[in-house]
């Protein structure tokens, strides 16, 4: 995988725990789309979103992995 693009799906996993959303954040386009592409940009709603919420502590989603 081209590194650009996994940068993208990290901060993809990121906005799914800073904005607390599942699949419906998809919408947001851009990188909170799914799949995320290489080339994604961050889009003014989503910057709007994560404004308020970036440096707020959230638990990383673990549910699946330590089964």
């Amino acid at each position: 995988m081209p590194a650009h693009r996994l940068a993208n799906v990290a901060f993809h996993e990121l906005m799914h725990n800073k904005l607390g959303m599942g699949n419906e954040m998809h919408v947001l386009g851009g990188v909170a789309a799914s799949p995320t592409p290489e080339r994604a940009i961050l889009t003014a709603e989503s910057v709007r979103r994560l404004s308020s919420r970036l440096f707020r502590a959230v638990p990383q989603y673990t549910k699946g992995m330590l089964e």
